[in-house]
Protein backbone atom coordinates (compact mmCIF):
# COMPACT_ATOMS: atom_id res chain seq x y z
CA UNK A 1 0.00 0.00 0.00
CA UNK A 2 2.94 2.33 -0.69
CA UNK A 3 0.78 4.66 -2.80
CA UNK A 4 -1.95 4.91 -0.17
CA UNK A 5 -2.23 7.74 2.35
CA UNK A 6 -3.16 6.73 5.90
CA UNK A 7 -6.12 8.80 7.07
CA UNK A 8 -7.11 7.19 10.35
CA UNK A 9 -5.77 4.57 12.79
CA UNK A 10 -7.83 3.23 15.68
CA UNK A 11 -6.61 0.87 18.39
CA UNK A 12 -8.47 -1.57 20.65
CA UNK A 13 -6.59 -3.06 23.61
CA UNK A 14 -7.61 -5.78 26.05
CA UNK A 15 -5.78 -7.71 28.75
CA UNK A 16 -4.65 -10.41 26.31
CA UNK A 17 -5.25 -8.87 22.90
CA UNK A 18 -4.59 -5.82 20.80
CA UNK A 19 -5.95 -4.86 17.38
CA UNK A 20 -5.68 -1.97 14.95
CA UNK A 21 -7.83 -0.60 12.15
CA UNK A 22 -6.03 1.37 9.44
CA UNK A 23 -8.20 3.48 7.12
CA UNK A 24 -6.69 4.93 3.94
CA UNK A 25 -7.81 8.11 2.20
CA UNK A 26 -9.04 5.94 -0.69
CA UNK A 27 -11.59 4.34 1.62
CA UNK A 28 -9.83 0.99 2.04
CA UNK A 29 -9.68 -0.39 5.56
CA UNK A 30 -7.19 -2.88 6.99
CA UNK A 31 -7.79 -4.79 10.20
CA UNK A 32 -4.84 -6.18 12.13
CA UNK A 33 -4.80 -8.55 15.09
CA UNK A 34 -1.80 -9.54 17.18
CA UNK A 35 -1.46 -13.29 17.46
CA UNK A 36 2.28 -13.95 17.66
CA UNK A 37 3.12 -11.72 14.71
CA UNK A 38 0.96 -8.92 13.38
CA UNK A 39 -1.40 -10.57 10.95
CA UNK A 40 -3.51 -8.85 8.34
CA UNK A 41 -7.07 -10.08 8.85
CA UNK A 42 -8.94 -8.48 6.00
CA UNK A 43 -8.92 -5.61 3.56
CA UNK A 44 -12.20 -4.05 2.63
CA UNK A 45 -13.65 -0.86 1.26
CA UNK A 46 -15.45 1.36 3.73
CA UNK A 47 -18.87 2.07 2.32
CA UNK A 48 -20.35 5.42 3.27
CA UNK A 49 -24.17 5.28 3.35
CA UNK A 50 -24.59 8.96 2.48
CA UNK A 51 -28.33 8.53 2.06
CA UNK A 52 -28.80 8.21 5.82
CA UNK A 53 -27.07 11.53 6.56
CA UNK A 54 -29.35 14.57 6.94
CA UNK A 55 -28.74 17.12 4.21
CA UNK A 56 -27.87 19.81 6.77
CA UNK A 57 -24.96 17.72 8.05
CA UNK A 58 -23.65 17.08 4.53
CA UNK A 59 -23.79 20.81 3.74
CA UNK A 60 -21.90 21.60 6.96
CA UNK A 61 -19.12 19.10 6.19
CA UNK A 62 -18.76 20.24 2.55
CA UNK A 63 -18.75 23.93 3.51
CA UNK A 64 -16.20 23.65 6.31
CA UNK A 65 -14.03 20.80 5.02
CA UNK A 66 -14.28 20.98 1.21
CA UNK A 67 -11.10 18.96 0.55
CA UNK A 68 -11.80 16.23 3.10
CA UNK A 69 -13.37 12.93 2.16
CA UNK A 70 -15.91 11.18 4.37
CA UNK A 71 -14.37 7.86 5.42
CA UNK A 72 -16.78 6.41 7.91
CA UNK A 73 -20.14 7.20 9.46
CA UNK A 74 -21.56 5.83 12.69
CA UNK A 75 -25.20 6.41 13.49
CA UNK A 76 -27.06 5.53 16.69
CA UNK A 77 -29.71 6.99 18.96
CA UNK A 78 -27.19 9.56 20.21
CA UNK A 79 -26.58 11.08 16.78
CA UNK A 80 -23.99 10.91 13.99
CA UNK A 81 -20.21 10.57 14.14
CA UNK A 82 -18.34 11.26 10.90
CA UNK A 83 -14.66 10.46 10.33
CA UNK A 84 -12.91 12.51 7.64
CA UNK A 85 -9.75 11.88 5.64
CA UNK A 86 -8.02 14.78 7.44
CA UNK A 87 -8.21 12.75 10.69
CA UNK A 88 -11.01 14.86 12.12
CA UNK A 89 -14.02 13.32 13.85
CA UNK A 90 -17.22 15.36 13.90
CA UNK A 91 -20.15 14.54 16.15
CA UNK A 92 -23.71 15.71 15.49
CA UNK A 93 -25.77 14.88 18.56
CA UNK A 94 -29.45 15.11 19.33
CA UNK A 95 -29.59 17.81 22.03
CA UNK A 96 -32.45 15.99 23.77
CA UNK A 97 -30.69 12.60 23.66
CA UNK A 98 -29.68 12.46 27.33
CA UNK A 99 -32.97 13.93 28.53
CA UNK A 100 -34.78 11.19 26.64
CA UNK A 101 -32.44 8.40 27.75
CA UNK A 102 -32.42 9.45 31.40
CA UNK A 103 -36.22 9.72 31.36
CA UNK A 104 -36.40 6.15 30.04
CA UNK A 105 -33.97 4.96 32.71
CA UNK A 106 -35.98 6.79 35.38
CA UNK A 107 -39.24 5.10 34.35
CA UNK A 108 -37.59 1.67 34.08
CA UNK A 109 -35.91 2.22 37.45
CA UNK A 110 -39.18 3.14 39.18
CA UNK A 111 -40.91 0.05 37.74
CA UNK A 112 -38.05 -2.25 38.78
CA UNK A 113 -37.92 -0.65 42.23
CA UNK A 114 -41.62 -1.38 42.79
CA UNK A 115 -41.24 -4.96 41.54
CA UNK A 116 -38.14 -5.67 43.65
CA UNK A 117 -39.76 -4.15 46.76
CA UNK A 118 -42.56 -6.73 46.47
CA UNK A 119 -40.13 -9.68 46.46
CA UNK A 120 -39.43 -11.09 49.95
CA UNK A 121 -35.73 -10.78 50.72
CA UNK A 122 -35.61 -14.44 51.75
CA UNK A 123 -36.24 -15.30 48.11
CA UNK A 124 -32.81 -13.88 47.24
CA UNK A 125 -31.34 -15.99 50.04
CA UNK A 126 -32.92 -19.09 48.54
CA UNK A 127 -31.91 -18.33 44.93
CA UNK A 128 -28.48 -16.77 45.59
CA UNK A 129 -26.56 -19.65 43.98
CA UNK A 130 -28.67 -19.48 40.82
CA UNK A 131 -28.35 -15.69 40.63
CA UNK A 132 -24.57 -15.95 40.95
CA UNK A 133 -24.40 -18.68 38.29
CA UNK A 134 -26.41 -16.60 35.80
CA UNK A 135 -24.14 -13.61 36.38
CA UNK A 136 -21.05 -15.75 35.72
CA UNK A 137 -22.59 -16.88 32.42
CA UNK A 138 -23.27 -13.24 31.49
CA UNK A 139 -19.65 -12.25 32.30
CA UNK A 140 -18.43 -15.00 29.97
CA UNK A 141 -20.88 -14.17 27.16
CA UNK A 142 -19.98 -10.47 27.14
CA UNK A 143 -16.39 -11.42 26.20
CA UNK A 144 -17.55 -13.14 23.01
CA UNK A 145 -17.15 -10.89 19.92
CA UNK A 146 -20.50 -10.32 18.30
CA UNK A 147 -22.33 -10.70 21.61
CA UNK A 148 -20.52 -8.20 23.81
CA UNK A 149 -19.90 -4.69 22.45
CA UNK A 150 -16.78 -2.57 22.91
CA UNK A 151 -17.07 0.89 24.47
CA UNK A 152 -14.06 3.02 25.37
CA UNK A 153 -11.72 0.08 24.82
CA UNK A 154 -13.57 -2.42 27.06
CA UNK A 155 -15.81 -5.27 25.97
CA UNK A 156 -18.11 -4.80 28.95
CA UNK A 157 -21.55 -4.23 27.46
CA UNK A 158 -24.54 -5.93 25.90
CA UNK A 159 -26.31 -3.76 23.36
CA UNK A 160 -30.07 -4.22 23.78
CA UNK A 161 -32.54 -1.99 21.91
CA UNK A 162 -30.04 0.87 21.75
CA UNK A 163 -29.29 0.59 25.49
CA UNK A 164 -26.09 -0.62 27.10
CA UNK A 165 -26.33 -3.31 29.81
CA UNK A 166 -23.21 -4.03 31.86
CA UNK A 167 -23.25 -7.56 33.40
CA UNK A 168 -20.51 -6.68 35.89
CA UNK A 169 -23.02 -4.42 37.65
CA UNK A 170 -25.33 -7.40 38.16
CA UNK A 171 -22.35 -9.41 39.44
CA UNK A 172 -21.83 -6.84 42.20
CA UNK A 173 -25.32 -7.48 43.55
CA UNK A 174 -25.12 -11.25 42.99
CA UNK A 175 -21.83 -11.55 44.88
CA UNK A 176 -23.11 -9.41 47.77
CA UNK A 177 -26.21 -11.63 48.06
CA UNK A 178 -24.12 -14.81 47.84
CA UNK A 179 -21.60 -13.59 50.43
CA UNK A 180 -24.40 -12.52 52.77
CA UNK A 181 -25.95 -15.98 52.55
CA UNK A 182 -22.59 -17.65 53.19
CA UNK A 183 -21.90 -15.50 56.27
CA UNK A 184 -25.46 -16.08 57.53
CA UNK A 185 -25.18 -19.87 57.19
CA UNK A 186 -21.61 -20.14 58.56
CA UNK A 187 -21.24 -17.59 61.39
CA UNK A 188 -18.84 -19.76 63.43
CA UNK A 189 -16.60 -20.59 60.46
CA UNK A 190 -15.97 -16.92 59.70
CA UNK A 191 -13.34 -16.83 62.45
CA UNK A 192 -11.32 -19.28 60.37
CA UNK A 193 -9.67 -17.98 57.21
CA UNK A 194 -9.57 -21.45 55.64
CA UNK A 195 -13.23 -22.31 56.27
CA UNK A 196 -14.71 -18.81 56.23
CA UNK A 197 -12.96 -16.25 54.06
CA UNK A 198 -11.09 -18.47 51.60
CA UNK A 199 -14.13 -19.95 49.74
CA UNK A 200 -15.60 -16.48 49.31
CA UNK A 201 -12.29 -15.10 48.02
CA UNK A 202 -12.06 -17.86 45.39
CA UNK A 203 -15.46 -16.87 43.98
CA UNK A 204 -14.60 -13.17 44.22
CA UNK A 205 -11.25 -13.52 42.42
CA UNK A 206 -12.87 -15.58 39.67
CA UNK A 207 -15.34 -12.73 39.15
CA UNK A 208 -12.47 -10.22 39.23
CA UNK A 209 -10.56 -12.25 36.61
CA UNK A 210 -13.52 -12.31 34.20
CA UNK A 211 -14.06 -8.57 34.65
CA UNK A 212 -10.36 -7.89 34.00
CA UNK A 213 -10.60 -9.76 30.70
CA UNK A 214 -12.93 -7.00 29.44
CA UNK A 215 -10.90 -5.12 30.91
CA UNK A 216 -12.57 -2.99 33.63
CA UNK A 217 -10.13 -2.42 36.48
CA UNK A 218 -12.34 0.11 38.29
CA UNK A 219 -15.40 -2.16 38.54
CA UNK A 220 -13.24 -5.14 39.51
CA UNK A 221 -11.56 -3.19 42.29
CA UNK A 222 -14.89 -1.96 43.69
CA UNK A 223 -16.21 -5.54 43.67
CA UNK A 224 -13.21 -6.92 45.57
CA UNK A 225 -13.18 -4.07 48.12
CA UNK A 226 -16.91 -4.53 48.79
CA UNK A 227 -16.53 -8.24 49.55
CA UNK A 228 -13.41 -7.64 51.68
CA UNK A 229 -15.41 -5.07 53.72
CA UNK A 230 -18.20 -7.65 54.25
CA UNK A 231 -15.63 -10.21 55.45
CA UNK A 232 -14.15 -7.63 57.82
CA UNK A 233 -17.56 -6.95 59.37
CA UNK A 234 -18.25 -10.70 59.67
CA UNK A 235 -15.38 -11.09 62.16
CA UNK A 236 -12.55 -12.61 60.10
CA UNK A 237 -9.18 -12.41 61.91
CA UNK A 238 -7.59 -8.98 61.37
CA UNK A 239 -4.19 -10.42 60.44
CA UNK A 240 -5.84 -11.87 57.34
CA UNK A 241 -6.58 -8.39 56.02
CA UNK A 242 -2.96 -7.32 56.48
CA UNK A 243 -1.87 -10.30 54.38
CA UNK A 244 -4.55 -9.80 51.75
CA UNK A 245 -3.62 -6.10 51.57
CA UNK A 246 0.02 -6.94 50.86
CA UNK A 247 -1.07 -9.50 48.27
CA UNK A 248 -3.36 -6.93 46.71
CA UNK A 249 -0.50 -4.43 46.37
CA UNK A 250 1.54 -7.05 44.50
CA UNK A 251 -1.45 -7.76 42.26
CA UNK A 252 -1.90 -4.07 41.46
CA UNK A 253 1.80 -3.82 40.52
CA UNK A 254 1.43 -6.79 38.17
CA UNK A 255 -1.65 -5.24 36.52
CA UNK A 256 0.24 -1.97 36.07
CA UNK A 257 3.13 -3.80 34.41
CA UNK A 258 0.70 -5.56 32.05
CA UNK A 259 -1.04 -2.26 31.15
CA UNK A 260 1.09 0.81 32.04
CA UNK A 261 -1.80 3.19 31.29
CA UNK A 262 -3.21 2.32 34.73
CA UNK A 263 -0.22 4.01 36.40
CA UNK A 264 -0.80 7.03 34.16
CA UNK A 265 -4.37 7.20 35.46
CA UNK A 266 -3.20 7.00 39.08
CA UNK A 267 -0.62 9.75 38.52
CA UNK A 268 -3.16 11.93 36.71
CA UNK A 269 -5.60 11.44 39.59
CA UNK A 270 -3.01 12.62 42.12
CA UNK A 271 -1.65 15.39 39.87
CA UNK A 272 -3.68 15.98 36.69
CA UNK A 273 -1.38 18.87 35.69
CA UNK A 274 1.43 16.37 35.09
CA UNK A 275 -0.29 15.60 31.76
CA UNK A 276 -2.76 18.45 31.18
CA UNK A 277 -3.51 17.55 27.54
CA UNK A 278 -3.64 13.79 28.09
CA UNK A 279 -4.73 11.71 31.07
CA UNK A 280 -5.29 14.78 33.26
CA UNK A 281 -7.42 16.68 30.75
CA UNK A 282 -10.80 15.50 32.08
CA UNK A 283 -10.02 16.32 35.71
CA UNK A 284 -8.60 19.76 34.89
CA UNK A 285 -11.58 20.71 32.72
CA UNK A 286 -13.93 19.60 35.50
CA UNK A 287 -12.14 21.95 37.91
CA UNK A 288 -12.51 24.78 35.39
CA UNK A 289 -16.25 24.04 35.43
CA UNK A 290 -16.49 24.11 39.24
CA UNK A 291 -14.46 27.32 39.62
CA UNK A 292 -16.80 29.99 38.14
CA UNK A 293 -19.97 28.53 39.69
CA UNK A 294 -19.98 30.79 42.72
CA UNK A 295 -22.99 30.78 45.03
CA UNK A 296 -25.84 30.53 42.52
CA UNK A 297 -23.99 29.41 39.36
CA UNK A 298 -24.20 30.69 35.79
CA UNK A 299 -27.83 29.61 35.38
CA UNK A 300 -29.49 26.39 34.30
CA UNK A 301 -28.32 25.37 30.82
CA UNK A 302 -25.63 28.07 30.66
CA UNK A 303 -22.58 25.86 31.20
CA UNK A 304 -19.61 26.64 28.97
CA UNK A 305 -17.43 23.64 29.86
CA UNK A 306 -19.95 21.04 28.69
CA UNK A 307 -19.62 22.33 25.12
CA UNK A 308 -16.58 20.32 23.92
CA UNK A 309 -14.27 21.47 26.76
CA UNK A 310 -15.24 18.80 29.30
CA UNK A 311 -15.17 15.34 27.65
CA UNK A 312 -18.10 13.07 28.50
CA UNK A 313 -19.94 15.62 30.71
CA UNK A 314 -22.97 13.31 30.93
CA UNK A 315 -21.08 10.78 33.12
CA UNK A 316 -19.99 11.21 36.76
CA UNK A 317 -18.59 14.60 35.74
CA UNK A 318 -22.14 15.95 35.49
CA UNK A 319 -21.43 17.08 39.06
CA UNK A 320 -18.98 19.63 37.64
CA UNK A 321 -21.63 20.93 35.24
CA UNK A 322 -24.15 21.17 38.10
CA UNK A 323 -21.60 23.21 40.06
CA UNK A 324 -21.01 25.51 37.09
CA UNK A 325 -24.71 26.08 36.36
CA UNK A 326 -26.23 25.98 39.88
CA UNK A 327 -23.24 26.95 42.06
CA UNK A 328 -22.79 26.02 45.71
CA UNK A 329 -26.57 25.77 46.09
CA UNK A 330 -26.62 22.99 43.49
CA UNK A 331 -23.69 21.18 45.14
CA UNK A 332 -25.38 21.29 48.56
CA UNK A 333 -28.67 20.08 47.06
CA UNK A 334 -27.10 17.06 45.35
CA UNK A 335 -25.00 16.24 48.43
CA UNK A 336 -28.12 16.45 50.62
CA UNK A 337 -29.96 13.98 48.37
CA UNK A 338 -27.04 11.54 48.60
CA UNK A 339 -27.07 11.98 52.40
CA UNK A 340 -30.81 11.16 52.49
CA UNK A 341 -30.16 7.94 50.54
CA UNK A 342 -27.30 6.97 52.89
CA UNK A 343 -29.33 7.64 56.03
CA UNK A 344 -32.41 5.83 54.67
CA UNK A 345 -30.34 2.77 53.81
Amino acid sequence: FKDQKVALITQETGLFYKSYDVVFASGEKLEFDKSGDWTEVKCKTVEVPAAIIPEAILKYVKANYPEAKILEIEHDSEGYEIKLSNRLEIKFNNKFHYVLMQSIFFIIGIILMIIVSKVPYKYYLKKSNLILFICFILLILVLVPGIGSVRNGSRSWFGVAGLGIQPSEFMKLALIIFTSKYIYNNPKDMRSVKKGAFPILIVTMLSFFLIMLQPDFGTGTILVMTIVAMLFISGVDFSFFIKIGMLGMVGVCVLIVIAPYRMERIVSFLNPWSDPLGTGFQAIQSLYAIGPGGLFGMGFGNSIQKHFYLPEPQTDFIFSVISEELGIIGIISVSFLFLVIILRS
